[in-house]
């Protein structure tokens, strides 16, 4: 993405995380945006991890905004939610609820084979 774009829509997602009236789903997308964003440079192929002065996305992102990156890692999880999910989180509510979209996205993260698939909420199915 060329710098002065990139830089623009950090500058758009800056003003709107400063808005009051952003729902919990609203705000994690734009948080997981922007992490994706600083987690890119210019001409790099691939993201760089670990090494002194060589900060991931994730912790970038946190230090700029002034979170935990805890809080980051939620935000990206919530804004991993399918459209469905988030269309029926919108539906029902739930969309500024912070733990119930957490719980949503969780059965779609990193579960083994082996585990039985538990029961959604909103009645989802993970298929």
């Amino acid at each position: 993405m060329d710098d002065d774009i990139r830089t623009c829509r950090l500058w758009e997602i800056s003003e709107n995380l400063h808005r009051a009236e952003l729902t919990a789903q609203e705000r994690a997308k734009l948080v997981a945006e922007w992490t994706e964003l600083v987690g890119e440079k210019p001409g790099q192929l691939a993201q760089v991890l670990g090494g002194r002065g060589n900060k991931d996305g994730v912790s970038e992102a946190a230090r700029q905004l002034g979170l935990e990156r805890t809080d980051v890692r939620r935000c990206m999880k919530i804004a991993s939610l399918s459209p469905e999910a988030q269309s029926v989180a919108v539906e029902t509510g739930q969309d500024n609820i912070q733990t119930a979209l957490l719980e949503a996205a969780r059965p779609f993260l990193n579960i083994p084979t082996s585990c039985p698939i538990p029961s959604l909420p909103w009645g989802l199915s993970p298929t």
